[in-house]
């Protein structure tokens, strides 16, 4: 933009130079014609004043000088008109890239607002399921602590009964088979189930 406004301001300096070259071309143009009118005039009267235009034509090569001069000039300003054209549409269109490119940054920058929240999202959803995923797994465990418990206290009051009838009979009752057998692979003794074995041995052994 500094660019730009600098060479706008350099345009306007040698446009008024050269538009007050003009006008001084213009006031000299006028003198000469006011001096040719005045010889020829003179001529026409007087013969005698020929020596005078003579030195009054002396002046038309310097002026055809001038002449040649704004001539130059003018084309100067017309070159220097084109150019500050140029760059005048050079600088619209670097302005139009900036804008451009502010949107382009603006767009990018809300684009990746709205990653960012949806990332957020992601992970708050991601952690509410891994929380009632968890919650669920202690549910379940609690629930097989209750069954095993209520199991374990179960085959401790089958236990103990079996027990007193031994002490009472001395016999220990017969316990019913089902139809299926069960392999000696299937049965699963617990911790508890272990040490109510022990027990058992250790009273029937002495």
């Amino acid at each position: 933009m500094a660019a730009g406004c600098n060479l706008l301001s350099k345009y306007e300096d040698s446009w008024q130079q050269i538009h007050a070259a003009n006008e001084q071309n213009a006031e000299n143009a006028e003198t000469v014609a006011f001096q040719i009118t005045a010889v020829l005039r003179s001529a026409n009267e007087k013969r005698a004043t020929i020596n005078e235009l003579n030195s009054c034509l002396s002046a038309l090569p310097e002026l055809v000088v001038k002449l040649k001069e704004c001539t130059e000039v003018i084309r100067a300003m017309e070159k220097l008109g084109l150019e500050l054209e140029q760059d005048l549409e050079k600088l619209e269109n670097l302005c139009e890239e900036c804008e451009l490119q502010e949107f382009v940054l603006a767009q990018q920058f809300e684009l990746s607002k709205h990653k960012q929240k949806k990332l957020i999202d992601l992970e708050q959803y991601r952690q509410k399921i891994a929380d009632k995923h968890q919650e669920k797994i202690q549910t379940h465990e609690q629930h097989l602590r209750q069954l095993q418990k209520e199991r374990q206290d179960v085959f401790d009051d089958a236990f103990r009964g079996d027990l007193e009838e031994y002490k009472q009979s001395g016999q220990l009752p017969k316990i019913e088979t089902k139809a299926t057998k069960l392999c000696l692979e299937d049965v699963v003794l617990e911790e508890k189930d272990f040490e109510t074995s022990d027990a058992l041995e250790h009273f029937l052994n002495g």
